[in-house]
């Protein structure tokens, strides 16, 4: 895995007020995030349903996680009750190159929705948004996404 990308980071956090900012926990998984997992269980087993856990790009651009990760994906679902989570990933690898549509592959977590932001073929600023049977059109500009 890659450190904190800081443009990244700061355009994640740039609308967070300073109040927000001191209670945000901040931590860099890098290549172990079992470790990390297992390191963070107490603290994770304290969080209730006002908390949100963010693991942003998890999962190798492939769609396929190794097993180490997967198994601890499974055990930060498993740990978290009601706390919140979401779980992000980048892929710019198809899946296969039959026309396939994008999806996650190997092993699946089950009880998780998944949700889609796909580039629109050949129009650069556009996206759509799969989240179950409802797709959105999107449109990128200088504020952010809007409905296209």
């Amino acid at each position: 895995r890659k450190p904190l990308d800081p443009k990244r980071t700061r355009d994640i956090l740039s609308e967070v007020t300073e109040s927000q900012l001191e209670r945000i926990f901040i931590v860099e998984f890098g290549t172990k995030l079992l470790t990390r997992v297992n390191d963070l269980s107490s603290l994770i087993g304290i969080l209730d349903e006002s908390d949100l856990i963010v693991l942003d790009d998890w999962c190798p651009s492939s769609g396929r996680a190794p097993a180490d990760d997967l198994e601890a994906v499974r055990k930060l679902i498993s740990s978290t009750g009601n706390t919140r989570l979401i779980l992000t990933s980048k892929a710019y690898e198809s899946p296969s190159s039959d026309g396939e549509k994008w999806k996650s592959r190997g092993a699946q977590l089950s009880g998780l929705r998944q949700v889609w932001l796909l580039r629109e073929e050949g129009v650069r600023n556009y996206r759509k948004l799969i989240d179950r049977d409802l797709e959105t059109n999107l449109v990128l500009n200088q504020t952010g996404f809007i409905a296209a």
